[in-house]
């Protein structure tokens, strides 16, 4: 009867332990209050962001894209860095204010790009 009892409680714990891991959250929306917002890529590979410059308008959405063979991040200047970026995956923010944002990756320091923000009112189309 020991024996039963204590194989059940093995059993119970293996069922118990093997759970798939729970599906990783969704990245946080972040909308644009803009209308006809624009939307932008920047690749990440050869330890460098492709464009390493860009220009973009007020309430546009800039997405990385993570070509790498290991995680990656981007860290705009004085904000948080973004998520881990996984090898594939991709990570966007929503540019709301005008400005010159510098960024770089986390892990690879010489990583740098920037984005120039212009204002939504002198967008053409």
């Amino acid at each position: 009867m020991k024996r039963l009892l204590a194989l059940l409680c093995i059993a119970v714990f293996l069922v118990a332990c093997s759970k798939p891991a729970p599906e990783p959250a969704p990245e946080p929306v972040n909308e644009s209050p803009f209308i006809n917002a624009g939307y932008h890529e920047i690749t990440i590979s050869n330890y460098q962001y492709t464009p390493k410059s860009l220009t973009v308008h007020q309430g546009d959405r800039v997405k990385w894209i993570n070509n790498m063979p290991f995680v990656k991040s981007v860290w705009i200047w004085a904000q948080d860095p973004s998520p881990v970026i996984r090898p594939g995956k991709s990570w966007s923010y929503i540019f709301n204010d005008v400005g010159f944002y510098r960024y770089r990756d986390q892990f690879t320091q010489d990583m740098e790009g920037n984005i120039t923000v212009l204002p939504y009112e002198n967008k053409t189309s």
